[in-house]
C-alpha cells in the first residue's frame, strides 16, 4: 500500500472515530456501565414458558457439548437420547444429571434447570423415564449444584456400572 493509500485510510478512520465521538458510540474513559438488557429468552410475566423457551435455553446452555439433537460425541460427550431417562433411575444417577458442569455451573436460576431438565427428559428420552418419576425441583437443583464433582467422568462410569449391574442399559 503506498503512503497516500495509507494516509487516505488514516484520514477515513479518524473521521469515523470523530463521528462515533460525537454521537456517543467511541469508547469513553474510566468505567463503563451497561444498561441492564432483557432476558430474551424469559418467558412473558404470567404465562407459561412453552417448548420453544426449554429448546431455546437448551440451546444457549448445552447443545455446545450434546448438540441441538442431543446426540453428544462418541466416546467423549454422553448421547441424550433413550439415555438420560436411565440416569434418574437411582438416587445418584438423578444427582449425578445435576451435578455435570454445564449443569452445575450453567447461569440460570434452580427452578429453570429442573424444568430444563424435566423437559430434556421428555424431549430426549420419554421412552426411558421411570415409572413414577418424580419431576425434578427448584430445591433439589440448588442442592445438587452445591456440591462439584471432582471426577465427572469416573462418577459417570460409576454410575453406568451400577446401572448396568441392575440391568439397566445406560449408556
Amino acid at each position: 500500500m503506498t503512503l497516500a493509500a495509507r494516509l487516505a485510510c488514516a484520514a477515513v478512520l479518524a473521521s469515523a472515530l470523530g463521528m462515533a465521538g460525537a454521537a456517543g458510540l467511541a469508547p469513553s474513559p474510566g468505567p463503563r456501565v451497561v444498561p441492564d438488557t432483557p432476558n430474551v429468552v424469559a418467558a412473558r410475566p404470567g404465562t407459561v414458558p412453552g417448548d420453544g423457551h426449554w429448546q431455546t435455553l437448551f440451546v444457549l446452555h448445552c447443545s455446545g457439548c450434546h448438540g441441538a439433537d442431543g446426540a453428544g460425541h462418541a466416546g467423549s460427550v454422553p448421547d441424550l437420547r433413550d439415555n438420560l431417562g436411565r440416569f434418574v433411575s437411582t438416587p445418584e444417577g438423578r444427582r449425578f444429571v445435576l451435578q455435570v458442569p454445564g449443569v452445575a455451573q450453567a447461569r440460570i436460576a434452580d427452578g429453570e434447570v429442573a424444568e430444563l431438565t424435566n423437559w430434556m427428559l421428555r424431549r430426549f428420552s420419554p421412552s426411558t423415564v421411570p415409572a413414577g418419576f418424580r419431576p425434578y425441583e427448584a430445591a433439589e437443583v440448588r442442592e445438587a449444584r452445591r456440591a462439584r464433582l471432582a471426577d465427572v467422568s469416573g462418577e459417570r462410569r460409576r454410575i453406568v456400572a451400577a446401572l448396568q449391574a441392575q440391568g439397566i442399559d445406560a449408556r
